[in-house]
């Protein structure tokens, strides 16, 4: 009876072990997926951060929230202080606040102040980001608004007022909703918080004050983080940024926000070592000016021995 090589089946077997083994570090490389359904800022997405990086696999906000036909005005603006980060560079050791704008919101604008607790179809919006050296490292020390940074330079604490810390500090999230404050609070401006001990005076529940707090919930267009430059040059830092205006559609289930009818903007800012933003420029244009010199010089040299030719 004709059997099959068993040299072919083991080998054929021994390759395929060989292929999965080879692939098994790949395969391991990405996370569970047991996290991908959480909010992006609780590290959702199998916590990646979607900023298209080479870390994310060059995956972004783009490849799951998705826009209808109108016109997008969304945008992000940065603003650092001290100021110059994003024009000059970075100096290495500064610590850097970095305020982040989503400019030109249009989407969930009619779901602002529906997020009491329990509701659905809140105007849910968030960025987040990453900054990384050419190697694709985390590169300097994130911290939230409003944290302090330990002696030893790393951050005290994970969460801040406005944004929150990511994969084990390596990117920040900006929360998704702007809540009003307690009128009693720092900085609270009248018309534009809550005074709870005048509603508790008057003898409203705790439902109502609850309605009251939901009423003023708007989504986030401004947040802040904090950005510690690394302690010596390391060439050009990328900030990678994604960002979301929400339209406040809601999924099955009303906890999550939906992916349609987004608009998000993705953004990748060259931030180079300070004193090199010119030199940089410089050596582009000098290297433009030298091409074209020498572009030069190679005519003139066919001119000059084609006139030689013609001569002799």
């Amino acid at each position: 009876m004709a059997r099959a090589p068993r040299s072919d089946v083991g080998g054929w077997t021994a390759r395929g072990a060989l292929l999965v083994l080879l692939a098994a570090p790949a395969l391991f490389g990405f996370s569970s997926a047991a996290s991908f359904d959480l909010e992006a800022d609780l590290g959702g997405g199998g916590g990646y951060t979607f900023t298209g990086s080479p870390v994310n696999h060059g995956m972004s906000c783009l490849d799951c929230h998705q826009r209808d036909a109108a016109p997008v005005r969304a945008g992000v603006f940065l603003h650092s202080d001290p100021d110059g980060l994003f024009a000059e560079g970075y100096v290495p050791g500064q610590i850097y606040s970095v305020t982040v704008h989503l400019t030109g919101e249009d989407r969930g604008l009619a779901r602002n102040g529906a997020c009491p607790v329990g509701v659905a179809g809140c105007n849910r919006n968030l960025f987040v980001a990453e900054l990384l050296d050419a190697g694709g490292a985390a590169a300097g020390t994130l911290c939230p608004d409003g944290i302090d940074f330990e002696a030893g330079g790393a951050c005290a604490d994970q969460s801040g007022a406005r944004t929150t810390l990511l994969r084990d500090g390596r990117a920040v999230s900006g929360q998704s909703l702007a809540i009003p404050l307690d009128c009693a609070a720092p900085g609270a401006v009248p018309g534009h918080c809550v005074d709870i001990a005048g509603m508790q005076a008057a003898g409203q529940t705790a439902d109502q004050i609850a309605a009251a707090i939901g009423a003023q919930v708007r989504g986030s267009t401004v947040w802040a983080f904090q950005w510690r430059a690394p302690d010596q040059a390391v060439g050009t830092i990328d900030l990678w940024l994604g960002a979301v205006d929400g339209d406040g559609g809601t999924t099955v289930d009303p906890r999550y926000a939906d992916f349609a009818g987004d608009v998000a903007v993705v953004e990748r800012y060259a931030i180079p070592a300070f004193g090199q933003a010119a030199s940089a420029g410089g050596g582009c244009a000098g290297g433009g000016a030298g091409a074209a010199l020498w572009v030069l010089m190679v005519m003139a040299a066919w001119v000059w021995g084609t006139r030689r030719r013609g001569e002799v």
